[in-house]
């Protein structure tokens, strides 16, 4: 390789509170009670002489006053094998109290009903399509070996890297992303220079890479859960971090240190072209949060005679929906 330059969920608690106040406001509305045989306020009351006035004085506005029909009354519950009469008109005003306090209720209860309605029936269905995507991503990139000409190999150790994408959901099925991931993983190159009686000779070092990534998705099911395969092109850049010749040495004065001099090293590096696929799965936890997991491969066009190498690769992301 040649190349220049040092790499770089559920129904919130007040909608249940609600429910359940709309569901006890039935025990004291005013419709038709089945438990009539329970001793009632309105057993006890009894009609009182009529208020004396003195006639220098206005009588009270006796209109709206209570009066208890004459006749006989039933000064006794209803047993409980008989069917209950008609209820007795709201003498206390418990009736339209409830009624006014259970209306907004209600209504909110109902909306929460159709929204858990809503849910049960696939409120996630359609919800993709037309939103972006952003997620992090936990790259892990496993072990790889590779034997060359004259006794030449490389062994490059399993590693983890970080990542992010950046999506476009056409459909629920259809997306379009792009991705950037980086890794350092450590290596082991051995070679033999092409003189009489060389020795094998192996270099330990980390090897930089980075990987920019078009990737289309094919979501399954248009569920929040589905299984989907990307299928991803674009360029990977190695860099064996291990120095190709002399270094570039620069000198200048500085205000603080005085006249500083620095050294740069070109390395062994190559961008190339590189593919690959993935199967995974796809949660979405809510309309705002999701979770992928996926199994990768990467083949990396390196132009050479030899064998392209297959990079396996595994993914965990956290995304964001927008």
């Amino acid at each position: 390789m040649n190349g220049r330059g040092l790499p770089a969920a559920s129904l919130p608690g007040w909608v249940v509170l609600i429910s359940l106040a709309v569901s006890l406001s039935g025990c004291f509305s005013g419709g038709k009670s089945t438990a009539c045989y329970k001793p009632q306020e309105y057993h006890s009351s009894i009609e009182i002489e009529k208020l004396q006035v003195p006639d220098d004085l206005d009588p009270p506005n006796r209109e709206t006053a209570l009066v208890i029909a004459e006749g006989p009354r039933a000064t006794e519950p209803v047993p409980r094998n008989q069917p209950c009469p008609e209820q007795p008109p709201d003498y206390f005003g418990l009736d339209s109290e409830v009624k006014v306090a259970a209306a907004p209720a209600a209504a909110s209860a109902a909306a929460a009903s159709a929204s858990a309605d809503a849910v049960s029936q696939g409120a996630f269905r359609d919800e993709r399509a037309g939103e972006w995507n952003l997620s992090l991503q936990a790259v892990y990139l496993g072990s790889k070996s590779s034997s060359g000409s004259n006794g030449s190999s490389i062994n490059v150790q399993d590693d983890w890297g970080l990542g992010f994408m950046v999506g476009y959901n056409f459909t629920n099925h259809l997306a379009l992303g792009f991705e950037m991931n980086f890794l350092e993983p450590r290596y082991d190159y051995t070679f033999v220079l092409d003189e009489p009686d060389s020795t094998p000779q192996t270099i330990s070092e980390k090897l930089t890479m980075f990987n920019g990534l078009l990737t289309g998705t094919y979501n399954v099911l248009e569920g929040p859960v589905t299984p989907f395969v990307d299928l991803s092109l674009g360029l990977t850049n190695l860099d064996s971090n291990v120095a190709d010749g002399p270094p570039t040495t620069g000198c200048w004065w500085d205000y603080w240190w005085g006249y500083v001099c620095r050294s740069w090293w070109s390395t062994y590096s190559d961008t190339s072209f590189s593919y690959g696929g993935a199967l995974g799965i796809r949660w979405d936890i809510n309309s705002a949060i999701f979770l992928r997991a996926s199994y990768n491969l990467l083949r990396i066009d390196t132009g050479s005679s030899s064998s392209d190498p297959t990079l396996d690769m595994g993914r965990i992301e956290i995304g964001w929906r927008r």
